[in-house]
């Protein structure tokens, strides 16, 4: 039937150019590309593809011509149809964007349901692969509390390689008391009831390695589930030091050669003192036992407050995030009016290796440049430039993204949504962080940010990525991942593509940074982002690759796991960003990469 497309891209190796336009009965395309890169798109001579169909045919087409979501699985939140990703996906998906509390669409109950169910899935039927995801989720993706939930399950599966391999994992996953106390509290936990020997014995061995550093910052009986009650539960054997450091969490004794612990109680008495009556002696007495005892920053804090002379000494002390998130507090107790102290801390926030060695987020660098923006003070611009340093610095080893690059990143309202209960940062200032960091990274990239519509950015290479991000960030109405692609085919955000344009922007890589909760496209013109990818390289470039990166839990998605050149990733990390770079060049893609991390 005239006006009718017969429209079923062939599978194809990935990244291979030569790749055929389409079913073999369409007719050859007729592209002419311009000086400013647009390709226009001209119809065959017989007429079929372009050509403007008679309303009578558009209507049949509209309500029973066969379209791309003909075989979609399920449907999103939304109501849009979808598709439901494998398996194995849904495993990388949960470990490194789940933080297991409440987003846009989804309660914290449900979403940890799903999680549990998954992870209990894979301890029983491919415990290895759920081990090497879980290592990969808190290495790699930087993720905490849902790589914990894991190796729990992991732990409470009758498979008897489960628990050896959670045995194996269980110190390079539990890196602080903290994780440790996450860890025996969800052990205890009606749904999962996966306190036994192996626990007990892991949990033991982890114990006779603590540090006394670890033991004045996480001592304190305010928590839920206290160092004290772990030994307690645990009853670890120890001996020597780490049997003096538990005597000292649970009875409160001192033994002779906990120096660090000994200084902390000498500080103790002191800053009660200082308290009742701050003096400069008593005050250099503080810091001389702060800078001795290397004390935690958390504990000084909770003890001394007001003093710039105090902050200026746990500057010096704190890790790295520790000096993100205080940036603020430094400011505005006057510790960076001090010179020496300023330089220190820009030195410390620029520098490559230790930018390299935190291990943050990116969007951690632009979440302190919000705090900073709340106060005023001696160092702030100063301070500025450096957080703006090292975020180009988070993302300096990412390869570069080749030429014609589409970058869409999702500012619809559903991704208002803060990326934890701690943090300031929305998904959508997420996804602009990325878009940011792949516009420097793209030789030819252009920014097109979207809700309902498209909304293209002007954009130059030589802003910096914080002043980017900021440019394309923000969140507005629905969400219509077919936007960007209408532009991509000469619409215009207030028209969009209408099937009449005349020339259309070629691009080699489209990334879509999103929640993938797609759903104005198809309530107002029943189609979506997978017909306009199927479309768009049969009339334009059948080379395009289109890589989603999801930023939330959920397990919807716009395309099937079968569906040739498109691929879902996973992450807030800057490694996300690197397999898409990888993947272009032929390299491994995320689940590959998993499946290479040793358990050993």
């Amino acid at each position: 039937m005239r006006g009718v497309h017969r429209m079923r891209a062939k599978a194809h190796p990935f990244g291979d150019s030569a790749c055929p336009a389409g079913d073999a009965t369409l007719p050859p395309r007729r592209l002419k590309t311009g000086a400013d890169g647009l390709v226009a798109i001209q119809p065959p001579r017989d007429g079929v593809i372009g050509m403007k169909p008679k309303s009578k045919a558009s209507k049949i087409d509209k309500l029973f011509a066969a379209g791309a979501y003909d075989a979609a699985t399920a449907r999103n939140y939304e109501g849009a149809p979808t598709f439901v990703r494998s398996d194995e996906e849904a495993l990388a998906r949960v470990l490194t964007t789940g933080m297991l509390e409440p987003t846009f669409y989804a309660s914290a109950d449900e979403l940890a349901g799903e999680a549990l169910a998954l992870f209990t899935a894979f301890a029983e039927r491919e415990p290895h692969l759920l081990a090497q995801a879980i290592i990969h989720a808190r290495s790699d993706g930087l993720m905490r509390l849902a790589p914990l939930v894991a190796l729990v399950a992991l732990s409470a599966s009758p498979n008897p390689d489960a628990k050896e391999l959670a045995r194996r994992i269980f110190p390079r996953v539990v890196r602080t008391p903290g994780d440790l106390q996450d860890v025996i509290s969800l052990c205890r936990t009606k749904k999962i009831r996966g306190m036994g020997k192996l626990m007990q014995r892991a949990a033991g061995r982890w114990l006779a390695e603590m540090s006394e550093y670890h033991a004045i910052k996480y001592g304190a009986e305010s928590q839920d589930m206290s160092l004290r009650d772990i030994y307690r539960l645990t009853r670890p054997k120890l001996t020597g030091r780490a049997n003096d450091i538990a005597r000292y969490l649970v009875k409160g004794e001192v033994a002779e050669g906990l120096e660090q612990i000994a200084g902390y109680e000498a500080f103790k008495a002191e800053a009660a003192a200082y308290r009742a009556a701050p003096t400069p002696e008593g005050e250099a007495r503080l810091l001389e036992l702060i800078a001795r005892h290397r004390l935690p920053w958390e504990v000084v804090a909770s003890q001394v407050t007001g003093s710039a002379a105090v902050w200026r000494a746990m500057l010096y002390q704190m890790p790295y995030m520790a000096l993100l998130r205080n940036l603020n507090n430094a400011i505005k107790h006057g510790a960076t009016a001090d010179a020496e102290t300023l330089a220190y801390v820009t030195s410390a926030l620029a520098d490559p290796e230790r930018v390299a060695a935190s291990k943050q987020f990116p969007f951690r660098f632009v979440s302190a440049l919000k705090a900073i923006e709340t106060t005023s003070g001696a160092g702030q611009d100063e301070i500025r430039q450096a957080l703006e340093a090292a975020l180009e610095l988070s993302f300096a080893n990412m390869p570069e993204l080749g030429e014609r690059v589409l970058i869409a990143n999702d500012i619809s309202g559903s991704m208002s949504m803060r990326a934890s209960a701690k943090s300031e940062m929305t998904l959508a200032e997420i996804a602009g962080v990325f878009a940011a960091a792949a516009y420097k990274r793209a030789a030819q990239g252009e920014v097109v940010s979207f809700d309902t519509t498209a909304h293209p950015r002007t954009l130059s290479h030589e802003q910096s990525l914080a002043e980017i991000a900021r440019a394309v960030s923000g969140h507005g109405g629905g969400t219509s991942l077919s936007a960007p692609l209408e532009y991509a085919f000469g619409g215009t955000s207030k028209l969009g593509f209408s099937g009449k344009g005349k020339q259309a922007r070629v691009y080699d890589l489209a990334i879509f940074i999103t929640d993938s909760e797609s759903w104005v496209d198809h309530l107002t013109r029943h189609r979506g982002a997978l017909d306009l990818i199927r479309e768009y390289k049969q009339r334009v470039n059948p080379g395009l690759r289109c890589f989603f990166l999801q930023l939330a839990p959920y397990k919807h998605a716009v395309v099937p796991p079968d569906e040739p050149s498109c691929y879902y990733l996973y992450g807030w990390d800057s490694g996300a960003l690197n397999f898409i770079a990888q993947m272009a060049r032929g390299g491994d893609a995320q689940l590959e990469a998993i499946r290479q991390v040793s358990v050993l």
